[in-house]
């Protein structure tokens, strides 16, 4: 138990379960067949009404649990509902014009590139949107039978969270692999890094892509994908580490650096992730030939060029000097602000 973080240690198990018990958890109906995935421990709190414990102080200072009443999760069933229901009919209306395959027809691929880009992210899109309808409507139905209560908002809203597998908004805003990975299949990914990526010694990326290619399926698609996406990974942090500090001088230079991250981060996650959906090998070859392996070869080549550390030791320093003599002035100059509101120009270097 010492080995494990925090995270681990309060989803660990620590009663061997019942065979009634393990049945359920594998059986039960709200997630059997799409899922989204919980812990065992997440699943038993349910059933034994602990997800409902309120965590307060008592009068000599010490923690007590009182339960809580369940509050309604209507308004999270219907606002999940909508959004599936509007989402069903852009894809009846728009999906048939831009299926995934036609990223593999000549006349997109003979088109401008422009368009090819355009297309390659509409179509991916699209297809990621019937993924959404899905864990829109069984976070539905899981809400519905009680599970997914996840705690109170500052306001004292009730969040009805735990059991969510997408935030697609945040998902197609995100601005590095980061953000995509922690707000699509939300589930999978809090269990693939849980038992794959902080126990293995080496090789953690390619680890966890490849054993979620083998959770999918046997496709060479998702394989291709998974070895795509790990080229992504380790050149865009070596990118970041090298790129990112001559961006902190100023506020105008990060928010440039944002919009660009977004964009690059946009066209990269989708042109590495259509090999997803492609699914077969005559596809991906005949998508990735199309465009010579250009996503591929610049990731090797940053991985290959780029030194390991972000800077040399004197233009880190540099840097270092200039953004905390920008720091002095700001603090010099800008008045102190308050409010929920106001951000310090500290935060924002």
């Amino acid at each position: 138990m010492s080995k494990l973080n925090p995270r681990q240690r309060e989803l660990a198990v620590r009663r061997f379960p019942t065979p009634l018990e393990y049945c359920s958890y594998v059986f039960h109906f709200q997630a059997f067949l799409v899922g989204p995935f919980c812990f065992y421990k997440e699943y038993m709190d349910f059933v034994e009404g602990k997800d409902l414990l309120m965590n307060v102080t008592g009068q000599d200072d010490k923690p007590q649990f009182i339960k809580s009443k369940q509050p309604s999760a209507l308004r999270a069933i219907l606002g999940k509902l909508a959004c599936a229901s509007g989402i069903i009919i852009i894809i009846a209306v728009v999906a048939p014009h831009y299926p995934i395959e036609g990223n593999t027809w000549e006349e997109v691929t003979n088109s401008s590139y422009i368009y090819r880009v355009f297309y390659m992210w509409w179509s991916l899109t699209l297809c990621q949107m019937k993924y959404v309808i899905a864990w829109l409507l069984v976070d539905a139905i899981c809400n519905a039978s009680g599970l997914g209560f996840n705690g109170y908002h500052s306001d004292g809203r009730p969040k009805w969270d735990r059991m969510t597998n997408v935030h697609f908004l945040t998902f197609l805003m995100g601005t590095n692999l980061k953000d995509f990975t922690d707000n699509w299949n939300i589930s999978t990914a809090k269990w693939l890094k849980s038992v794959c990526y902080e126990r293995v010694p080496v090789l953690k990326e390619m680890s966890t892509f490849l054993l979620s290619a083998v959770w999918h399926g046997f496709y060479f698609g998702y394989y291709f994908c998974a070895v795509s996406l790990t080229l992504m990974v380790l050149s865009s942090r070596k990118l970041r580490r090298n790129v990112r500090p001559y961006f902190l001088q100023n506020t105008r230079r990060k928010t440039f650096y944002d919009w660009l991250t977004w964009i690059a981060s946009t066209l990269s996650a989708v042109y590495f992730s259509v090999s997803f959906p492609l699914v077969t090998f005559q596809y991906n070859i005949k998508f990735y030939s199309s465009t010579y392996f250009c996503g591929h070869i610049i990731a090797i080549l940053i991985i290959a060029i780029l030194p390991r550390n972000k800077t040399d030791k004197k233009t880190a320093t540099s840097i270092s000097d200039n953004v905390t003599a920008y720091g002095k002035h700001c603090d010099q100059n800008v008045p102190e602000q308050t409010g929920n509101d106001s951000i310090s120009t500290k935060k924002n270097l």
